[in-house]
């Protein structure tokens, strides 16, 4: 199963070290003090573009609510990193969207997906997204113990395009604390279920 350097070269913007082990750890202990519920899922076409609602088929994950200086924190630290997207996606990023604090336990999963698509009737909020992040709070093991998971890896698929060559994708990537890890918004993504041990993310879109 590859590692993260392995998506530098497909095109993904890659940082193995955005956050230490002790600020990964620090945020694993706020986030399982906070207090969780179901994440929604997006609305898509055959829904009608309603508002968000639960799909545990599609969606199986907590959203944990923070305190605000945390979310400050962390958001001041990916905006730091904005001028390196822009200049490694060559787009001109406004800003990033309020981060989601993600939990997956064993059994959680989220399937296929997008986090933007071009559709007037979908939401505003959504179709502006440019670049999709996630933050990895923990990592992929052969066996999970109390700071490990097994399974839940991030998978990309579809195409990337290098230059004039186009690169079929069905990549599993490997998660590792502190990563970040940067894709356009439009890559189709799953996290795929979690065979055991609980795993710990951060996501955002720069839009």
């Amino acid at each position: 199963m590859p590692r993260a350097e392995f998506f530098t070269r497909l095109g993904f913007y890659v940082d193995p070290r955005f956050l230490d082990a002790a600020a990964c750890a620090r945020l694993r202990a706020v986030v399982q003090a906070a207090p969780a519920t179901p994440a929604a899922v997006v609305p898509t076409l055959a829904d009608k573009y309603q508002t968000t609602f639960l799909k545990e088929e599609v969606r199986k994950t907590d959203v944990v609510a923070v305190p605000a200086e945390v979310q400050a924190e962390v958001t001041a630290r990916l905006m730091a990193v904005k001028p390196e997207l822009e200049r490694h996606f060559g787009l001109s990023l406004v800003g990033c969207q309020p981060l989601d604090f993600l939990v997956y336990h064993e059994g959680y999963h989220f399937k296929r997906h997008v986090d933007s698509y071009d559709n007037p009737a979908a939401p505003g909020w959504f179709r502006e997204r440019k670049v999709s992040i996630s933050v990895f709070l923990n990592g992929e093991a052969d066996e999970a113990d109390g700071c490990s998971y097994t399974g839940g890896s991030l998978t990309f698929h579809g195409q990337v395009q290098r230059g004039a060559q186009t690169i079929p994708l069905c990549f599993p990537m490997i998660g590792e604390a502190g990563l970040l890890v940067g894709f356009r918004s439009d890559q189709q993504h799953e996290v795929r279920p979690i065979t055991s041990g609980t795993r710990y993310s951060i996501v955002t879109w720069f839009y």
